[in-house]
């Protein structure tokens, strides 16, 4: 098993930079929805890593809509980057990899790789990403379904 975890730090300021500007740019005053308010409830940002991921949350669901009313490569490229980043964040902050190393009963070395979860609460944030029920994952996996049925008809 090989996990690998990448530290994308200037790339992810960059684009927090972004959106924060964004959101500082729009003139009417936007009221939280519920989801905004359980979200950070649970993820509260005081941390930067944490901001992070509030912030990726947050924009999930004008990235689906905008790939939903205008379907296009750059739409669909723009989607599944939001939704991996969300995926690696709440890998990258809530699991912990351990080697271990153990003998079995006929004294052999055996080596076990052990994943920790460090918040329950960001665990239950990885769990709905696995979740089947939820739609931005699933229009993912379906539109990358999609495109590799029409690339190999193509074909």
């Amino acid at each position: 098993m090989q996990v690998q975890i990448t530290n994308q730090h200037s790339h992810r300021t960059a684009t927090r930079q972004g959106r924060k500007a964004a959101k500082n740019s729009a003139s009417s005053p936007v009221e939280k929805s519920p989801f905004q308010s359980l979200l950070e409830e649970v993820l509260p940002a005081s941390t930067p890593q944490s901001a992070d991921l509030q912030d990726l949350w947050l924009e999930l669901p004008a990235v689906e809509r905008d790939l939903l009313e205008h379907p296009s490569n750059a739409n669909l490229d723009r989607y599944r980057q939001t939704v991996l980043q969300i995926a690696r964040e709440v890998l990258q902050q809530n699991v912990k990899v351990r080697k271990v190393f153990r003998q079995n009963s006929r004294k052999e070395k055996v080596e076990l790789t052990l994943l920790e979860f460090v918040n329950h609460k960001l665990r239950k944030m990885a769990e709905a990403i696995l979740n089947p029920d939820l739609p931005a994952f699933y229009l993912l996996r379906t539109t990358s379904e999609i495109r590799g049925v029409l690339l190999d008809y193509r074909q």
